[in-house]
């Protein structure tokens, strides 16, 4: 025998138990996307942080600051990103391989064999008489 109790827990246990499925009746009772005059689009956009809101919060001050901050956690995070930031820097930007291995956090060895296993050409040393010159007589400008 059901009685009005048991009918209801029988509906609360379909449908709490189902959230989506709730959602996806609604959807399709709406005849759209939509639920209840939100589209998907809203809801994401709702959820979504941006720098301008932690700026409007006060909690940072500025878009740069905030990009700065969220760049810094992700590259503590992710320390494959940090070596290989460190290497394109190295290959485009003439930075030292001890500033590279400073960058990805690694040593100086460990980030030469890094460079060695990933195929990096390495610039150890001038790579011409020139260039040998000219850094012999930048130190001795810069030495007494």
């Amino acid at each position: 025998m059901f009685g009005v109790l048991d009918e209801r827990a029988l509906y609360f246990r379909q449908h709490k138990a189902h959230p989506r499925r709730r959602l996806r009746e609604r959807r399709t009772a709406t005849g759209s996307g939509d639920v209840m005059g939100v589209t998907d689009a809203h809801q994401r956009k709702a959820r979504m942080v941006t720098p301008k809101d932690l700026v409007d919060a006060q909690l940072y001050t500025s878009d740069d600051a905030v990009i700065e901050d969220a760049v810094r956690h992700l590259l503590r995070a992710r320390p494959d990103l940090r070596i290989s930031l460190a290497i394109y820097r190295y290959q485009h930007e003439a930075i030292s391989l001890a500033k590279a291995a400073s960058l990805a956090g690694v040593s100086w060895p460990q980030m030469r064999e890094i460079m060695v296993e990933r195929g990096v050409t390495l610039r150890l040393g001038p790579e011409s008489l020139d260039e040998a010159r000219a850094e012999v007589e930048a130190l001795r400008r810069v030495l007494p």
